[in-house]
């Protein structure tokens, strides 16, 4: 299957994304243990998480050309 991309990374990114959204309008109430700062520090989080599973991903090897040297 060389060559086909999945969709898969951009569909848990997509997730990953709308989960940061529930955070931010996620009312902790006057009764809620979770903290103030909370719901923003882990929007923060769930949005980085869903931007490094949309980097582009390489095949190359590191630190090796594609071309050999003879």
């Amino acid at each position: 299957m060389r060559g086909r991309t999945s969709n898969a990374p951009r569909v848990v990114a997509a997730g990953w994304a709308a989960h940061a959204l529930f955070d931010l309008v996620h009312d902790g109430g006057q009764h809620s243990r979770i903290p103030d700062w909370y719901p923003a520090f882990c929007a923060g989080y769930d949005l980085g998480v869903a931007a490094i599973l949309l980097r582009p991903t390489s095949t190359a090897t590191p630190g090796l050309s594609s071309a050999s040297s003879s």
